[in-house]
């Protein structure tokens, strides 16, 4: 039976229930008639106050000033939000010293526009925020607010409806990505406002663009055009010579498909090494087609992410892997302690590096050289020992040692390793 045709008896049956869930389902009921909310107006269980008749439209005014003063700040966050609550009782809740009481008042669009100037200037900035969402917010307000020094305040003016369409279009241009991203969202950022954000270079930028109801039928066509670009510059089957033009095209997610294809010629990847955009940058250094002098290049950027991506390069000279494995930042050796392709006198010295997360990464390379792996049996860490025992390239002799280890961990690893060496040497004719 659906809930709002429940008959009336049935219903203060309901709300007398021993059960507070029953009566709580009892108050949150459309249908509730006016004297079964004042009976629950003032019962025991938060859950029947808060759940229901807090945020109950049905609920009498006089009864939603008593749950104003509810010791309970959720009952009146609920009272609130509430979109029948008397100005009066929004009033005397905004002043409340609970920030989640103010903020909520300040979210209610029944809020008078004197009382929103107010909490405007209020020192939280969650309920600048709901100010700054709040689509009765006056349009001089949002212009202040539009500077506050918080991003979420801003972005919330971003999202408002009710933000003049000349501000919508400023904020399309801002530097911080989350700003135009509110802007694309909002349904009434102008039309020529939206085209422009459809070819924005950050791609959450672009999708969000894709959602917006008011988008047209051209600006849907122009994404369409850019993600067929995207796609074409990561295909490693694409033409030489298509990717060429493409690894000078302006959106820089189309740069990244061409840095990161294995099939790029050397000279796109030579140009974009110098890509302004450091992701563009780091897809060059990670990718193994990259040229040697470029590698060079890309080890000494000012980017660690970009200098991490050569780290990473199993196609990185040995000569730049043995700088970078002695890189004062922990993460850069850890790279290089991970390579495949790294020197075994360098995993070697890593192996026994400073730094827990450096030693970890050369133990568990499957490279990593016997003897080093040798001198860690007896390390203190124990998840050292039992990187050891978990090697492929741990001889036998190490693996019977850490058998007896007395952390249970390590040494059901070795036993475990120990026993399928074993078998396999026996299986050997």
């Amino acid at each position: 039976m659906n809930e709002s045709n429940i008959p009336v008896e049935q219903l203060c049956r309901r709300v007398q229930n021993e059960d507070a869930q029953e009566r709580a389902q009892g108050a949150g009921n459309p249908a509730a008639p006016v004297e079964v909310l004042r009976f629950l107006a003032e019962d025991k269980d938060r859950k029947a106050r808060l759940l229901a008749l807090a945020k109950n439209p049905a609920t009498p005014a006089a009864n939603l000033r008593i749950l104003a003063e509810d010791e309970d700040w959720r009952v009146c966050c609920a009272v609130a939000k509430n979109p029948v609550t008397p100005v009066e009782t929004l009033c005397i809740l905004a002043k409340h010293k609970n920030w989640r009481e103010r903020c909520a008042v300040a979210a209610n669009s029944a809020m008078p526009v004197e009382n929103l100037r107010i909490l405007a200037k209020n020192k939280s900035w969650h309920v600048r925020c709901a100010v700054a969402g709040n689509p009765a917010t006056p349009a001089d307000v949002l212009c202040v607010l539009v500077r506050d020094e918080e991003r979420e305040v801003r972005c919330a003016v971003a999202e408002n409806p009710a933000t003049p369409t000349e501000t919508l279009r400023i904020l399309a241009q801002h530097e911080d990505w989350q700003m135009r991203h509110a802007v694309a969202g909002n349904s009434v950022t102008p039309v020529e406002t939206l085209r422009m954000l459809a070819e924005d270079e950050d791609m959450h930028v672009r999708w969000v663009v894709e959602q917006n109801p008011a988008v047209p039928a051209e600006i849907l066509r122009i994404l369409g055009q850019n993600e067929a670009r995207r796609a074409v510059a990561k295909n490693p089957a694409t033409p030489v010579e298509t990717l060429r033009i493409l690894a000078k095209d302006k959106d820089r997610y189309v740069r990244y498909g061409v840095a990161r294809n294995l099939a790029a010629p050397v000279e796109p990847l030579r140009i974009l090494a110098e890509d302004e955009d450091r992701f563009v940058r780091c897809a060059v250094a990670e990718n193994p087609a990259a040229p040697a002098e470029s590698l060079r290049i890309l080890a000494e950027d000012k980017d660690m992410l970009v200098r991490c991506g050569v780290a990473r390069n199993p196609a990185t000279p040995l000569e730049i892997l043995c700088m970078l494995a002695e890189d004062e930042e922990s993460a850069m050796r850890c790279w290089v302690a991970r390579n495949p392709a790294t020197p075994l006198e360098i995993l070697r010295i890593l192996a026994g590096d400073k730094d827990w997360d450096v030693r970890y990464a050369a133990v568990k390379n499957p490279a990593v050289p016997c003897d080093a792996l040798t001198l860690l049996v007896e390390n203190d860490d124990p998840d050292i020992r039992r990187a050891v025992a978990d090697n492929p390239n741990t001889p036998l002799d190490t693996l019977a040692v850490l058998v007896e280890d007395l952390n249970p961990d390590v040494a059901k690893a070795a036993l475990r390793r120990f026993r399928a060496e074993s078998r396999k040497r026996k299986e050997v004719p």
